[in-house]
């Protein structure tokens, strides 16, 4: 997979666009699917959604570390929402008045990164099951239990194909 994403960076700029625009329609397609697929199977899941209290006051340390230290670390998780926010800057680069193309590429793509992945954040707090619960599945990547739970056995495997190809096309 990591062969391919280089060669797909050695093509003719004229294709990167239809690169971003497929990398743009799995990542929507995605972020559209857990705005609507989730909570439906949320509510018909026998674990349910989370009160507000559960999502917003309760913590897991699953790090070890002081309650301090791990506050901290939970803005590396955050961080990741923000992924592929400069790519509308390297893009922006070869436009007319790239100076000020990039920059507002850039300011926007993050805007609109932050706002959904805000949403996304809510939207997990919510539908998780409590710590206990999903970290008792075995899983290391806590998305695939979660999918699993939450999503069945055939949702589980077309979400995770999807986040696949979309974390992918990242790499481009």
């Amino acid at each position: 997979m990591l062969a391919l994403a280089a060669i797909w960076n050695l093509l003719p700029p004229r294709y990167f666009k239809w690169i971003f625009y497929l990398s743009t329609s799995f990542v929507l397609l995605d972020f559209v699917l857990n705005m609507v697929w989730l909570p439906v199977a949320t509510g018909n899941s026998i674990y349910g959604f989370r009160s507000a209290h559960d999502a917003f006051m309760t913590t897991y340390n699953g790090t070890g570390a002081p309650a301090g230290w791990n506050w901290c670390l939970s803005y590396l998780a955050t961080a990741g929402i923000l992924i592929g926010f400069d790519a509308s800057g390297h893009v922006a680069e070869e436009t007319k008045n790239a100076s000020v193309a990039a920059a507002r590429g850039i300011f926007w793509s993050t805007v609109t990164s932050g706002i959904g992945g805000f949403i996304v954040v809510i939207l997990f707090l919510f539908c998780v099951p409590d710590a206990d619960t999903l970290f008792s599945f075995g899983g290391t990547q806590p998305f695939v239990p979660l999918y699993a739970a939450i999503l069945g056995e055939g949702g589980h495997i077309f979400m995770n194909i999807i986040c696949t190809v979309a974390l992918w096309f990242h790499l481009v």
